[in-house]
């Protein structure tokens, strides 16, 4: 084991170095997750689905005009949205604040820009990670990000690092959610999770060593450490236990023959979009998660639907070129036409009580990037659907409330005794979510 200089001021990182593991302290204070709530241990427990893109909007096809309204009318392409009006609220002049255009989008889900994300004094965690937190061990997956490449994520965890997707194709998350694993299978996972154990054993050791130099307030510190080592135990027992219990079988015979014959994984974007939200659905449906999360990557890639030809990231850019942005509509309202229907199925779908999974479920859709052509940070489009909430309004936020309040607000329905997230300490005013 390493020593520490105990003459020399301690130095909150420094312990962790001397235990040669990789956990920074600054970050374990905040680790130890909530507990499921009341609302949790439920019937119908709280769930969160988080539709994401980053090249903004065409405003006039979006944004209602006017104050905040019941009886608002829908631009051409929020249009799309027409038949679960009553179920969704819409907003304008709501962000972050923060600004830098396509690195600023990345900060959507927290209201940090990626490169500070790590060292943000007040946090950076997503709002999807946030309540995974709260829901914890209840179910396999804490939460699950769905879309395949790198770095498309707009989910951050406690440490600001951005973290990946939890499968690189449909048919993988599918067989994560479906398939049972094999007894070599579970053996490796084990052994992970047994490795990842021993480390913990290691750096509790070295910090029972450095307690009885510490003054009071170091072992106070050291304690709140303790309580955070002994949260992460705790979950990695629940996933081994997780381990053992059988998957449940799909509800949907149509997807399972799907991934069979090998068609989720070689679909244009508008399949492939199509194939990931019903798997958000499947997970949700089954309980396998309660939080879940798609980033949809607007790349050069050309978007597989009629009269689009061009990359969505260079549509974005039209500088008011007619062609462009008639693609770049017809792609928004392929995004916004899944949003309703995974919004639909969620709300046809029958709990034990008789009410639908959407009344216990957020669908979240936000882009960091109010407008590709103007790289604004600035008024992001935003739509909140689902929930125990008034719904069926436009929502126009004059007072520039900090859309982390949005988010603080939703989390108050996982865990009511939630008092601030990230830079937010106060709910958003104008709507009310139970």
């Amino acid at each position: 084991m390493s020593h520490l200089n105990l003459k020399q001021p301690l130095n909150r990182r420094t312990f962790l170095r001397a235990s040669g593991i990789g956990m920074a302290l600054p970050f374990l204070e905040s680790m130890l997750p909530t507990r499921a709530s009341a609302a949790a241990a439920a019937a119908n427990p709280k769930r969160l689905a988080v539709v994401t893109q980053d090249l903004g909007v065409l405003h006039d096809t979006f944004f209602p005009v006017g104050a905040s309204s019941m009886d608002y009318k829908m631009p051409s392409v929020l249009g799309e949205l027409a038949s679960i009006r009553d179920n969704m609220t819409v907003f304008s002049h709501i962000d972050h604040g923060i600004k830098g255009g396509h690195h600023g989008a990345g900060g959507v889900l927290n209201g940090v820009k990626p490169e500070y994300a790590a060292s943000s004094p007040f946090g950076a965690i997503s709002v999807d990670q946030r309540a995974a937190e709260i829901v914890g061990p209840a179910v396999r997956y804490s939460s699950l990000r769905c879309w395949g490449g790198k770095n498309l994520s707009s989910s951050y965890s406690r440490q600001g690092s951005r973290l990946p997707s939890s499968a690189n194709t449909p048919s993988e998350l599918y067989k994560a959610l479906f398939l049972q694993g094999t007894e070599e299978e579970k053996a490796h996972a084990r052994a992970l999770l047994n490795e990842g154990k021993s480390i913990l054993d290691l750096v509790s050791g070295d910090a029972k060593a450095l307690a009885r130099d510490l003054g009071k307030a170091d072992n106070e510190k050291l304690e709140e450490f303790f309580d955070s080592v002994r949260s992460v135990e705790l979950q990695m027992t629940d996933r081994d236990q997780w381990l053992d219990r059988p998957k449940p079988e799909c509800p949907d015979p149509n997807f399972t023959k799907a991934v069979s014959s090998g068609k989720t994984d070689d679909l244009g974007n508008k399949g492939t979009l199509a194939a990931w939200m019903d798997l958000m659905h499947l997970a949700l449906v089954t309980d396998s998660t309660r939080v879940t999360t798609t980033a949809i990557p607007m790349n050069d890639g050309v978007w597989d639907l009629p009269g689009v030809t061009t990359g969505a990231h260079a549509l974005s850019h039209h500088g008011k070129e007619e062609w462009k942005m008639d693609q770049f509509r017809t792609i928004q309202r392929c995004i916004l036409g899944e949003y309703r229907r995974f919004v639909e199925k969620l709300a046809n779908d029958r709990q034990p009580d008789g009410s639908s999974l959407l009344d216990s479920t957020y669908v979240l859709y936000a882009s960091g990037l109010s407008n590709g052509a103007t790289h604004s940070n600035e008024n992001l489009p935003v739509i909140l659907a689902g929930g125990k909430a008034t719904h069926g309004g436009h929502l126009n936020v004059e007072s520039k409330q900090n859309l982390n309040s949005l988010y603080l607000s939703i989390l108050q329905s996982f865990d009511p005794t939630l008092t601030a997230y990230n830079n937010a300490d106060k709910p958003l005013q104008g709507i009310e979510l139970a």
